[in-house]
């Protein structure tokens, strides 16, 4: 296991120490960033908490085509990911007062307490 933070990664130490399913020696966790990690050997799963309100926000692509190169057995296969997939799913909006509330800054107080449409 990889993790960026010490907190999260003492934790994780002390949760693998504590398992009793979990057999000595299966789970190794190393702190730092992934794409600076050397693993001892390759992994055979990759979990990924990395997904930020965008898909691409917490730089998702760049940090997945590293592992895929560097750290996973098989890393084209969707069984070597979780998640495996991941998408932003957005829709154009509009606000029909938008002239109402005026450059530069927007005064919603003009709005009188109603709550905004979105149409």
């Amino acid at each position: 296991a990889i993790e960026a933070s010490p907190e999260a990664a003492r934790l994780a130490r002390k949760a693998v120490s504590q398992a009793t399913d979990v057999p000595a020696g299966v789970v190794e966790v190393i702190e730092g960033f992934s794409t600076a990690a050397t693993l001892p050997e390759k992994a055979d799963l990759a979990v990924a908490e990395i997904v930020g309100s965008i898909a691409s926000e917490e730089g998702l692509h760049a940090t997945i085509r590293d592992a895929q190169a560097r750290l996973l057995k098989r890393p084209f296969e969707e069984s070597s990911w979780i998640p495996c997939r991941c998408q932003t799913a957005a829709a154009p909006a509009s606000y029909a007062l938008h002239y109402a509330l005026g450059p530069p800054q927007f005064d919603w107080g003009k709005l009188g307490g109603e709550p905004v449409r979105l149409n």
